[in-house]
This record gives C-alpha cells, structure tokens and sequence, in this order.
C-alpha cells in the first residue's frame, strides 16, 4: 500500500545506590543517565519498596510545529520532580526540574521516537521513583493523500486506553504506519493515514470530511487539533485519539510499509519538480521524463477525480523520449478539479491537485 501526497505523534527501570545523588542536590536534576533501559513500551514506572506513591498516568500531547504538553498524575505531598527528556539516540532534549506536575517543552521532529522520564525524590527510604513514556511525535495536518491497495477495507479493530473526559468516548491508540477507517453510529465516515510524524486525510476513501480546526479539549483543556466530520469531531491527543458528538460503531487500521530514507528523499526531490502541467489544463496534461531518468521499473500517471475515483491509469513509456515530454489525453475528462499522481513501482514520487478547464 503506497501513499501519493496532495497539498492540500523501561519499561522497568535498574537503580543502583548511585542513584540517590541524583535527587541530592535540590536545583539540579543530576545524572539520569544512570539508570539502564531494559525495553522500551508505553509507560512503566519503577518504585522502589517502602512507603512512596509512584509516578503514574503520564500523557504527552503535540502542538505544532515541534512543542509538547507532558501531565501526570500529581504524587501527594510531592512539590518537585526531575524531568529528562531524549531522543532515540539518547541526546538529551531536556533536562529541568518543575514544581507541578505538567510541562511544556519544544524542539520535536515529527516521525521521531523521544522517551520522557519523570522522577521525584522519596525521603521514605531515600530513594527516586521514576516513570518513563516512549511516545512518536506525530502532528495533525490537513493534507489529503491518495493511496493504492485497500486504504478503505481495514480488518483490525484499534487498541483503546482509557476514556478521554471531554467526550467521554474512548482513547484510541495512534500508531505509524496505519490507515484507520472511522464509522460512526451515524454512518459518517473518514479515513486517515499516519506516517513520518504526520496524519492525513484519505481522499479515495468515503469521506465526511468538512475540515480541520483546534478546540479546548482533553484532561488539560488544552486547544488540540480535529477533524470535523459534521455532527462530529476526532480529537488528537499525541499518541491516542478520541471521538466526540457521535457514538463510535468501529475503528479499525492496516499497518502499510514503512518508507525507507531514500524512498523520501527521491520523493522530495521530485515534488519540487514541475513534471505534471499545465496546470489548469484542458485536453492534455504533459510529464516531464527527464526528471525520471532515476527510476527504474514501471512508472505510471493516475488521475483520481474530486471523489477519489481513479478514471486514469496510464503507463509512461521506460526509454527516452526526445522531446523529454509524455503526453496524457484528457479531453474526454469533464471540468472540474483532479488528482494526478505519478508512481514508481508502487511508490508515490508526487501528486498535484490539477484543474480541468474547457
């Protein structure tokens, strides 16, 4: 299953006695980096046996372009706690001390894998509790994207956690690379692909989508992002998703192929190609083949109306064409607006949403 882009988010924890230093100085968070990750999952916390409440319910949601909201559950008689967050290579990205239970930091990359660690010091038995979270950055956008395969036809039902108090529907789960199809009680419909940090609406799936806009919402009243469906509303919350307005009747993903690195930068090097034009157009849109001298196999042009459906499927010829130009009839087409992808080996390399005028 393939994307083509229109314009248009350890487990147990070792301490050893070093540990206690990190706590003993009050204005410094200290070295974190002392403890050893045995996995990494969701949230975890390590407590160690006495008297001390642990660090519980860790919840981290996205503001766009790169800032998060981190909340926990705030720990009796607890007034500090030492935050540290990383990167998958475990460069520090912060390294603070807060005096609530909730902090805003910046300097995310969408796509990107951090873990956020939160400890408070317990004089019980002298020693830190901590919790971690592993979480994607992901952010919410409204770009629309045609995909290949079966984008609409997803089988597994979505992982819930916990209730969001807005809405009072379930958290679901948001994990990359999916496709999830929403239906609601109502039979409003919407499908949206999350990959490389970002989540985008499926064009060629039924859809009910009437745009993107931000709301309070969520345990911190936050203003988060959603998509508007009507009578109703998907709120994203970094790593789950919840529903509002109408009652649920299933949400289901597929998982697709994760795109490899060169994969995406042949992919931005021809989106800022003009290899599809004119654009309007009227009978014939032309591809520019000299900007594909680097793709070897099958590359093809699909044309996708305004509903999603594909009404062209053309292959462009492999060898050299001496005007460098690949022309595509559509003077059969009505006028209106159209998507028009160009496909390598199943792989999208761009799309542009193109109008038809007589």
């Amino acid at each position: 299953m393939t994307v083509r882009i229109i314009n248009c988010l350890s487990i147990f924890v070792f301490f050893t006695l070093a540990m206690q230093s990190l706590f003993a100085n009050p204005t410094t968070v200290g070295p974190i980096n002392q403890y050893e990750t045995l996995r990494t999952v969701s949230t975890e916390t390590f407590m160690p046996e006495g008297t001390c409440a642990p660090v519980t319910n860790i919840q981290v949601e996205f503001f766009p372009p790169d800032k998060a909201f981190a909340s926990w559950d705030a720990v009796p008689n607890v007034s500090k706690y030492f935050i540290r967050v990383t990167d998958a290579n475990q460069t520090t990205i912060l390294d603070t001390v807060v005096y609530q239970n909730s902090l805003i930091f910046n300097g995310l990359v969408p796509g990107e894998s951090y873990k956020i660690t939160v400890c408070y010091y317990c004089e019980a038995n002298n020693t830190p509790v901590c919790a971690t979270m592993v979480f994607d950055y992901i952010i919410i956008d409204d770009l629309v994207v045609m995909m290949t395969g079966r984008p609409c036809d997803c089988k597994n039902n979505a992982g819930t956690d916990g209730i969001c108090p807005s809405s009072g529907s379930f958290y679901y789960d948001l994990n990359e690379p999916r496709v999830y199809n929403v239906t609601l009680d109502d039979a409003s419909k919407l499908s949206f692909l999350v990959e490389s940090g970002t989540v985008k609406i499926v064009g060629n799936c039924e859809s009910d989508y009437k745009g993107m806009d931000t709301v309070s919402h969520g345990i911190n009243n936050l203003p988060l992002p959603y998509y508007d469906l009507g009578a109703a509303q998907i709120h994203f919350h970094g790593t789950t998703f919840c529903v509002s307005g109408i009652d649920v009747n299933t949400i289901t993903y597929c998982d697709i192929e994760r795109k490899s690195e060169s994969d995406e930068r042949k992919m931005d090097e021809i989106t800022a190609s003009s290899v599809l034009f004119p654009n309007p157009f009227s009978d014939v849109i032309y591809v520019q083949t000299d900007e594909l001298h680097d793709y070897t196999g099958t590359t093809s042009v699909l044309v996708y109306d305004a509903a999603g459906r594909l009404v062209l499927a053309q292959e462009v010829p492999s060898e050299p064409l001496s005007s460098g130009l690949f022309e595509i009839n559509t003077s059969t087409f009505w006028a209106g607006f159209y998507w028009v992808s160009l496909v390598n080996n199943g792989v999208s390399l761009t799309t542009k949403r193109m109008i038809k005028v007589n």
